[in-house]
């Protein structure tokens, strides 16, 4: 259901680290950021075309292509990811999300977030219609909002 809330918000979802791999270097998005953490289950999948740095330089923020972070949760409906305000959300942002990670409605995921004032609800890319009523995605954070869902 997650992943069929997140297409009608303009999202994109993944299950299989290779589809992921493929579809950005399909778009040409082969330089990019990835948490650490993550880095080291994900990057047999991405081949010699990648570029990808596990140091995030916010002074660089446009060299990056894409960036691959850890949720702190997700909802559905609406399909809607939670991150950390520490993390960093290029053009191209991937939430990796772990199944258990997906609460069945707002109020649930909240309490599961303890104390951190500190985070940011993405559901699908970003965007405004602020401007003469003209939808425009992108503006405020990532353009692509893409989900790694993970068990």
């Amino acid at each position: 259901m997650f992943k069929e809330r997140l297409k009608l918000v303009n999202g994109v979802a993944f299950d299989d680290v290779a589809l992921l791999a493929a579809w950005l270097k399909s778009e040409g998005h082969t330089c990019g950021y990835c948490d650490p953490a993550l880095w080291t289950n994900l990057s047999s999948s991405f081949g010699a075309d990648f570029k990808v740095e596990t140091a995030f330089d916010r002074t660089r923020v446009d060299d990056y292509q894409f960036g691959i972070t850890r949720s702190v949760g997700a909802t559905a409906p609406p399909a809607t990811i939670v991150i950390a305000d520490k993390t960093t959300a290029p053009w191209v942002h991937i939430a990796v999300v772990s199944k258990q990670q997906i609460h069945p409605d707002i109020v649930t995921a909240v309490s599961s977030l303890g104390d951190d004032p500190n985070v940011i609800w993405c559901t699908g890319p970003s965007k405004t219609a602020d401007v003469e009523g003209i939808l425009i995605q992108g503006v405020h954070g990532p353009g692509v909002q893409i989900a790694l869902l993970v068990d």
